[in-house]
């Protein structure tokens, strides 16, 4: 009995002893590799001016153009009042995101209105995220990889695909994308942190993730996804540690809860009445009931293609670049088909290939919330709405392609160096 539980002790504290954060240096590294990445892709939005929204919350926005002393109105109203004068309902939910603003005000307040500086802010901070994105799936999987070959994990291969995604463009070089960025840098370091609490259970760990949360949540609404997300990360990967999961799902209830207060007490409600009948507030404006659920399920599987073959790219999904449908067209049902089996997989893979099922479970919590299944988003789509999701199906990129590599034997960093190298280059 006692060299069968010695036996067990050493395996605990060799499971414990696998993942080892990276060294200060290698992190340096690898948020210079990032960095470097976004610029060499991006470095020629440096050139491009201000567009679409950017006069709403940049430009025009007369809370933002006061620099430091606007902070008080940004932090007080809608963000679309201070371009308005006043607040207007034109979707439903309106629009509370003060972070990105308060970030457009301190910029005006040191440069003024340069587009150059906003877009190169928008490059490092989507670096930063990127290189955020990659050491806490690292800590999420666990890997015991150490110096170069790191680099050939799925949470570095996730995140270069996640990088180099085509999909990210216009949540990248358009400025106003800068509350997609905002919201999934402060949700993974919510993540991040919430991990190392579960790991190490530190109090001050416990202070940092509502805190980190609550951040999220003044960048963008989505951020809520998270309250679902991280609780089924510490399942699937610490399922051991259903008490810290539990404490921390109730920091992150609180916070919400907090945000959806504080959101109240300024905007007035938290949906409003039904959705704009304005067509350009509204695509689903004139349709019945089957055509609108048609209509988002067609939605759904441009998405999904999108990730895997992102061609054609558009900033402009208004009506009517996505065709009302309705049930008899076969796209739909392929659609909803595809969507089932992939919930299905989820479930099923839950155990043997948990990461297959994390990345379809982040897809889908942080889909849902733009999905307009819930709340009416005011367009079709748009590209930036799938900024966090799509780290999901990267995730489950990596996960093929460093599993068929390791198949291959004596050659699998080889085949992974053509695979994922053909991949960026397209």
């Amino acid at each position: 009995m006692s060299k069968t539980k010695s036996k067990k002790t050493k395996k605990k504290a060799a499971s414990k002893a696998s993942y080892k954060p990276l060294p200060s240096k290698l992190k340096v590294i690898g948020l210079a590799i990032c960095l470097a990445s976004c610029f060499i892709l991006y470095f020629q939005s440096l050139s491009f001016g201000y567009v679409l929204d950017d006069t709403i919350v940049f430009t025009e926005n007369n809370y933002v153009k006061r620099g430091l002393a606007g902070y008080g109105d940004i932090l007080s109203h809608d963000s679309f009042s201070g371009y308005f004068g006043e607040q207007k309902n034109l979707v439903q939910g309106a629009r509370y995101r003060p972070l990105s603003l308060l970030t457009f005000a301190t910029e005006y307040a040191l440069f003024g209105a340069n587009s150059s500086v906003s877009h190169l802010l928008n490059i490092l901070l989507y670096g930063l995220c990127c290189f955020v994105g990659f050491i806490t799936l690292r800590r999420l999987f666990r890997e015991k990889s150490s110096g170069y070959k790191i680099l050939y994990g799925t949470a570095a291969i996730s995140i270069m695909l996640y990088l180099f995604h085509p999909i990210h463009v216009e949540a990248i070089a358009n400025v106003k994308g800068r509350d997609e960025i905002l919201s999934l840098l402060f949700s993974l370091l919510t993540l991040q942190v919430s991990l190392k609490y579960v790991d190490q259970k530190k109090i001050v760990y416990l202070i940092l993730i509502p805190l980190l949360y609550f951040t999220g949540l003044l960048a963008k609404e989505n951020t809520i996804t998270f309250m679902a997300i991280i609780p089924a990360a510490i399942l699937l990967f610490r399922p051991k540690q259903k008490k810290a999961m539990f404490l921390v799902l109730g920091l992150l209830f609180i916070m919400s809860l907090c945000y959806l207060g504080l959101r109240y007490s300024i905007i007035g409600y938290l949906l409003g009445d039904e959705p704009s009948t304005d067509l350009m507030n509204n695509s689903f404006v004139g349709m019945n009931t089957m055509q609108r659920y048609a209509t988002i399920f067609y939605t759904l599987l441009i998405y999904l293609k999108l990730h895997i073959f992102p061609h054609p790219l558009t900033h402009d999904y208004y009506p009517y670049h996505i065709p009302i449908m309705d049930f008899s067209n076969w796209q739909v049902w392929l659609s909803i088909g595809i969507h089932v089996l992939l919930i299905v997989i989820g479930f099923l893979w839950m155990k043997k290939r948990k990461k297959v099922a994390f990345g379809l479970f982040l897809y889908f919590a942080a889909m849902s919330i733009v999905s307009n299944l819930v709340v009416s988003i005011g367009t079709f789509m748009n590209e930036r709405f799938a900024f966090a999701a799509s780290l999901g199906m990267c995730i489950i990129f990596g996960y093929i392609l460093t599993t068929i590599a390791k198949k291959s034997g004596e050659n699998k960093q080889l085949l992974l160096n053509v695979l994922v190298g053909t991949i960026l280059l397209l």
